[in-house]
């Protein structure tokens, strides 16, 4: 399974390599939320993963990406973009409420996305990733257990903004790239562990 980075300017490039489609790890809670348990010793930094490891982390990363709530908030983000090529005024206010033609577009968008959903595995858009080389985390003292909550933060962070978009208004959450990195990811930013959060 691949993820889709989210950057500010809305571009995306595909980076996930690494996940499975079985293995341990990724579990939904039952509350729309997903908690990353790979089995991997929590207590052990980044930098001295062996590449098993490593793809022990990105298969339970892979199966918490196939979350129900995850995928129907990602539909969501999916249909409200559909639904801007909907208009036929390229002067219009992105503020003003959906026109019909719109909120039929997005509705149009969001069911074709589930029914996708349902037979092929979705791509989904997260600000965190998990590299596909232990080199990524060359120097980073960063434990396994701080990495698996920044993604599980990520995960449940996205499918929370995500999902909080309706066809039938015009509202839109902060999509910026600093709103997109959850709290947890923190540490990572500031230990030198940048290659672990897909910068």
């Amino acid at each position: 399974m691949r993820i889709i980075r989210l950057l500010p300017c809305f571009c995306v490039s595909l980076a996930f390599a690494c996940g499975g489609d079985s293995g341990g790890g990724g579990n939904n809670t039952g509350s729309g939320s997903t908690t990353i348990n790979s089995g991997v010793d929590d207590s052990k930094p980044l930098s001295m993963l062996s590449d098993a490891e490593l793809q022990q982390i990105g298969t339970s990363f892979g199966n918490a990406q196939a979350s129900e709530a995850l995928l129907d908030s990602v539909c969501k983000f999916t249909a409200k973009f559909a639904s801007f090529g909907a208009s036929t005024d390229p002067n219009a206010n992105p503020n003003a409420a959906p026109t019909p033609a719109q909120v039929e577009a997005c509705n149009d968008a969001y069911e074709e996305c589930k029914a996708d959903a349902a037979s092929t595995p979705l791509d989904t858009m997260s600000a965190t990733d998990v590299p596909d080389s232990t080199d990524a985390f060359a120097g980073c003292n960063v434990t396994v257990g701080q990495y698996e909550a920044c993604l599980t933060a990520s995960l449940n962070l996205l499918t929370q903004v995500f999902g909080s978009l309706s066809c039938s208004s015009s509202a839109m959450p902060d999509l910026s790239a600093a709103a997109m990195q959850p709290a947890a990811c923190t540490a990572l930013a500031s230990a030198q562990c940048t290659g672990a959060i897909g910068n």
